[in-house]
């Protein structure tokens, strides 16, 4: 019967088109939230290409808005869109096939090119055996504790303006972008990772994967810690492998629905810092994972830690919950 509905829902939608009104108010949280004037509010659908506004107002005196669209047809996700100091802002997804009138607040922030008490939660560095070379995936989680979005904090002659760079070990190919909305976000110029994003107050996620060759029973490799990390750990996924270091601690297993990880880890690590060490082939074979596996793991690893500093019991309940569901998915294909 649901289905019935639905599908006549979709059709009454197409024939007749959707009346809703959309209201809000835009706030500058950098300002005490009080009200931006002026502003231009767009409203987008949510679609795989380019995004075209599909209706478009300005703030009073107070900030608010309200739009009144007459036809509006399928998809039925929308979002509201505003520009601020060079920054585009976005609210959630919302629907208008339950309601017809929908209230939002966007907020925006004044911006700055000082990262001064930036920080990194968690700075991860997942490795895996893979045929000749190791697959590596690195995570910074970072957080803006300021009340101002940051822009283009450094400028370099050659490379130009960005948010962060962060380097890659020497050797390294294969870089793959993971976290950036767009493949210009985050590039690379020879061995440097430049973001040229943006950080809003709060935290940020930035992840990249790329391969080194080992062609030798071990290799020795140094990362560089960009930002002052709360935590730095290294995630072995092969049982093949071992790490050895004076400045990181063995932590032993990491257990995952029946799958064994080795982490080596450190806290409250300097900015700028290198972290050496040399990763050992134990000799042990073992069925080789494919990157997407790898990968597959070491995001759902990301996803635990993120889980568990946020959630206590109930967060480990929860991460070891979707990893089941996730290595078992992938296994399956």
């Amino acid at each position: 019967m649901r289905l019935v509905y639905f599908f006549l829902s979709i059709v009454l939608f197409a024939q007749t088109g959707l009346a809703a009104e959309i209201s809000g108010r835009v706030v500058n949280a950098s300002q005490d939230s009080s009200g931006v004037t002026g502003a231009t509010v767009l409203l987008q659908r949510v679609t795989a290409s380019t995004p075209t506004p599909l209706a478009k107002t300005e703030t009073d005196h107070r900030g608010e808005f309200r739009l009144v669209v007459n036809d509006l047809t399928p998809p039925f996700l929308f979002y509201l869109a505003v520009d601020f100091s060079g920054v585009r802002y976005v609210s959630d997804e919302f629907s208008l096939t339950d309601s017809r009138n929908v209230n939002i607040t966007l907020t925006v922030h004044d911006t700055t090119h000082s990262t001064e008490g930036v920080d990194a939660f968690m700075h991860h560095i997942f490795i895996d055996h893979h045929g000749r070379s190791l697959l590596i995936r690195e995570s910074h989680i970072l957080n803006n504790p300021g009340t101002k979005t940051i822009i283009n904090s450094m400028t370099d002659n050659n490379l130009g303006p960005a948010l962060f760079k962060f380097r890659l070990p020497p050797g390294a190919f294969n870089f793959q972008p993971l976290s950036a909305p767009s493949s210009h976000e985050l590039t690379r110029n020879g061995d440097t990772v430049l973001d040229r994003g943006v950080l809003i107050p709060g935290k940020k996620t930035i992840s990249f994967a790329y391969e080194i060759p080992m062609m030798h029973k071990q290799l020795h490799i140094s990362a560089h810690v960009p930002h002052s990390a709360r935590t730095f750990d290294l995630f072995l996924g092969s049982k093949n492998l071992a790490v050895t270091s004076s400045q990181l601690e063995d932590y032993g297993p990491f257990i995952i629905s029946g799958e064994e990880y080795h982490r080596y880890g450190a806290s409250n690590v300097d900015a700028d810092s290198e972290i050496p060490f040399t990763i050992k082939k134990r000799g042990i074979q073992t069925p080789q994972q494919t990157p997407t596996l790898a990968l597959t793991v070491t995001a759902t690893l990301l996803l635990i830690g993120l889980i568990l500093s946020a959630g206590g019991k109930q967060g480990e309940k929860t991460a070891k919950k979707t990893a089941r569901k996730n290595i078992s998915q992938r296994h399956k294909r």
